[in-house]
């Protein structure tokens, strides 16, 4: 996503704040970003997930410094998790099944 998209994201979600603001408290910019970004442009998972943060956080600075002490809403970003159980209680398992938790959400 180039710097025009997400200013084009941002124009989108103003619009969105303006019209209906008065009826919305609970906002969500972009849905399972990490989801979107790791399986569906697997060749630049970072790049793309870099330019969808990088999106959201225009949208979320628009929100919090024009709208949202009049509308007194909140503004997040919902992530995709799964549940990582390790196999056996073994070391090995224990840190291969935190490891996958961190590759997978906590980016």
């Amino acid at each position: 996503m180039l710097i025009e998209n997400r200013k084009d994201f941002t124009s989108y979600a103003e619009v969105c704040f303006k019209e209906f603001g008065d009826r919305v408290l609970h906002w969500t910019t972009i849905n399972e970003i990490n989801y979107h970004a790791a399986k569906m442009y697997s060749k630049s998972p970072y790049t793309v997930g870099h330019n969808l943060l990088l999106a959201h956080a225009s949208a979320v600075k628009l929100y919090k410094e024009k709208y949202q002490v009049k509308q007194h809403g909140l503004i997040g970003i919902p992530v995709y998790t799964s549940l990582f159980i390790p196999e056996t209680n073994a070391e090995s398992d224990q840190i291969a099944a935190n490891r996958v938790r961190d590759f997978e959400t906590g980016w």
